[in-house]
């Protein structure tokens, strides 16, 4: 039988991120687990682009662009502004939102070009 070698990953880069806290207490944690986890559905995702592409967008504008239903954005958008990822104002009887986060189109392009590169396979 013989076995196929499986190509090892790219090694971490040694060098540290000046940026990132050399420690973070539990609270904080919690936090990034909240964000990062905000970003893992596949249907945030997609109400995500459509705000980073369209600048900002209401609640119907989201709903038509995805072709989703209203509620279901609804419920989705209010919980990406809860957690700062989205910004929410009222113009009238309509909520507008437009993306906060500005860390997040950044690590979604990142993520991509992953991708792209084959860096990122499904296992």
């Amino acid at each position: 039988m013989r076995l196929h070698h499986r190509p090892s990953p790219a090694p971490l880069s040694a060098k540290r991120s000046s940026s990132l806290p050399s420690r973070l207490d539990a609270a904080r944690i919690r936090r990034l687990a909240d964000m990062f986890g905000l970003l893992s559905s596949p249907t945030r995702l997609r109400i995500f682009h459509a705000l980073a592409m369209a600048g900002e967008l209401h609640v119907q504008g989201v709903a038509d662009a995805l072709r989703m239903r209203v509620t279901a954005v609804s419920n989705q958008l209010r919980l990406m502004a809860i957690l700062g990822v989205l910004a929410a104002r009222s113009e009238g009887l309509r909520v507008i939102y437009s993306v906060e986060a500005t860390w997040a189109p950044a690590l979604m392009a990142d993520a991509l070009a992953q991708l792209r590169a084959g860096r990122s396979k499904r296992r």
